[in-house]
């Protein structure tokens, strides 16, 4: 189908340069660039058929092209701990889901104001009901990109029919202060005077890789210890202000109870 186009008397007033702005930097609508520039639909529409603009999709115009810094350092951290990267199929790109109880809503509004740029829908009430306990929580899911299918592939190894979380360097290698910090608020505990990682869902021999990463990107002592069926990650009791050091600035107020 060939779209015939008209010469507009708008084009000295709308021209390229203001247009593209409009839809690749603001992101707008082609309704929202005619109410902005107040004029027709119509207008907008025989104006990017001329100066042959690609007129994006819905969720181009909703998501930008790439992850800052400290979004990419949070995912890290959260990835690693309480977050959960999903692919539903090979075809399709990965998507990170947060979860945390209603009583730690601040924390998950924090998160979410990081990536905001990346959710379609504001976080949601989510009940679970097991036997004669009812638990709530408070969800979001971004939208899929490819920097979440990347590091789907370094963070999950398939086992079993499904993909379970693995610690390797590849992935330790991208945490940062802000990303150690995001772990610790996630998955950290108080032990004494000591500080935990309740890293029970990973192996041992994944823990001793932390444990020797912490060690050679912080200088922080860190061994293994067994808890329950499983085993975690314990700040040596020497190496705790260090820690504390490291971790503090990047910590929120409702998760101070932890240092």
């Amino acid at each position: 189908m060939i779209t015939k186009t008209y010469k507009s008397k708008y084009e000295t007033t709308i021209t390229k340069k203001m247009l593209e702005y409009d839809m690749y930097n603001d992101k707008l609508s082609q309704r929202q660039i005619a109410e902005k520039h107040k004029v027709g639909k119509g207008t907008i529409q025989n104006l990017q058929y001329r100066y042959g603009l690609e007129i994006l999709n819905l969720y181009k115009r909703r998501i930008p092209e790439k992850l800052t810094k400290k979004q990419k350092e949070l995912v890290y951290g959260t990835s690693i701990a309480d977050g959960h990267i999903f692919r539903k199929n090979k075809k399709r790109h990965g998507a990170l889901k947060i979860v945390h109880s209603v009583k730690q809503e601040e924390y998950l509004n924090f998160k979410y104001g990081l990536l905001k740029d990346f959710v379609r829908t504001k976080p949601t009430i989510q009940i679970s009901r097991v036997k004669n306990s009812v638990s709530v929580a408070k969800s979001f899911r971004t939208l899929t990109h490819p920097f979440f299918t990347k590091l789907h592939k370094i963070l999950y190894k398939k086992k079993q029919n499904r993909y379970v979380k693995h610690l390797s360097l590849e992935v330790l290698n991208h945490v940062s202060s802000f990303s150690l910090a995001i772990i610790f608020m996630d998955d950290g505990t108080k032990h004494n005077k000591s500080k935990d990682f309740c890293f029970e869902c990973f192996p041992y021999e994944e823990q001793v890789i932390f444990c020797n990463w912490l060690k050679s990107k912080f200088d922080i002592n860190a061994n293994i210890m067994r808890y329950k069926n499983g085993h975690r990650t314990r700040i040596h009791s020497k190496s705790v202000p260090d820690f504390i050091k490291i971790i503090k600035p990047y910590i929120i107020n409702c998760m101070k109870y932890k240092l």
